[in-house]
């Protein structure tokens, strides 16, 4: 049996206190034990107006407490669609052109779909997971080159290799394994044992 559930990422400003789902504990305790918080990001490169941009020091803050299930699942066929947001996922770089500065990217709104399947004992396996949406706000810097065409076309720039970092580190690195250990011990969301996914008949 097979199902998809999406992962949708969305940075707001205050959170409502909410009790802790069996999922979210078992991925928080994924997440501590694979040190991905914060986690560090590979350096990017690129040009602005053929001025040479480099950020370095890159991490990724917040995978350890902001993962939580959001809303109610459906059935589709034999599938089951869910959601699972994201509060406050902060992108830092150190920024060099003429003179270093501080970068600081937020995700404002973003969706993992993943497909899991039912194990012979009940539980939950990971089976595959794609990226379907990524969207990012710059926060800083605030202004590039003190000119606004150029800001623009450097927050593009950021964001679009933020984008191939982002979907590396979510596809193939540590971040998928700390999902696959954490829906490797979750009742399949459909069974009456899962208190973490509430799935409509």
């Amino acid at each position: 049996m097979h199902f998809a559930l999406i992962l949708a990422t969305l940075v707001v400003g205050a959170m409502a206190a909410t009790l802790e789902t069996p999922f979210e504990k078992n991925l928080q305790k994924e997440v501590k034990a694979l040190n991905l918080d914060p986690v560090s990001l590979p350096d990017v490169e690129f040009q602005v107006n053929g001025n040479p941009v480099k950020l370095t020091q890159g991490k990724v803050e917040g995978l350890s407490n902001v993962v939580r299930p959001s809303g109610r699942c459906f059935k589709r066929d034999a599938k089951v669609l869910c959601h699972v947001s994201f509060s406050g996922l902060k992108i830092t770089y150190k920024a060099q052109v003429e003179e270093t500065f501080d970068v600081e990217v937020s995700t404002v709104h973003s969706l993992l779909e993943v497909l899991l399947v039912e194990t012979q004992d009940g539980k939950t396996k990971l089976s595959n997971v794609r990226v379907t949406a990524l969207h990012q706000y710059v926060k800083k810097p605030v202004e590039f080159g003190g000119d606004r065409e150029q800001t623009v076309l450097f927050d593009d720039l950021l964001k679009e290799k933020l984008v191939e970092v982002l979907k590396t580190i979510t596809l193939t690195g540590p971040f998928k394994q700390a999902l696959e250990k954490a829906f490797a011990v979750e009742p399949f969301p459909t069974k009456v044992a899962n208190v973490s996914f509430d799935v409509v008949a």
